[in-house]
């Protein structure tokens, strides 16, 4: 087992510095060649070398169109009236929510048409591109 990262050859050997985050690869050499890896004999991939492979994606929080806060807290209140209905002798449900930006108090329902629960940041990025 040659302690080399599989991708840029640095040593990842105790002592190196990358020892402590490897990653190891349980592929064989041959696999790795067949995978076009620069380094095959390395049985383990450094911390720096997984990151750029991974590419790790995260997402940011829509703005609030008025204070222009990131919104990571939003207050949804649902206020609910209940009328009652003579002829039929139950009440019937009418509600409103209400989307608040927590740090100016203004009304988010254009932001979150859908209520909170359902914004997805990942689909709002693709309709933007």
């Amino acid at each position: 087992m040659t302690e080399i990262c599989n991708e840029c050859g640095k040593s990842v050997a105790l002592g190196s510095g990358r020892f402590v985050n490897r990653v190891p690869d349980f592929d064989d050499v041959e696999t790795r060649r067949q995978m076009g890896k620069p380094f095959p004999e390395g049985a383990f991939m450094c911390a720096e070398c997984d990151a750029k492979i991974r590419k790790v994606v995260t997402f940011e929080p829509p703005r609030c169109p008025y204070c222009e806060a990131n919104l990571f807290r939003v207050a949804e209140t649902t206020y609910e009236t209940y009328t009652f209905n003579p002829e039929k002798g139950v009440y019937k449900e009418d509600g409103e929510t209400k989307i608040t930006c927590l740090d100016c108090g203004a009304d988010l329902y254009d932001v979150f048409p859908n209520g909170v629960c359902n914004y997805s940041a990942k689909e709002q990025e693709a309709k933007a591109q």
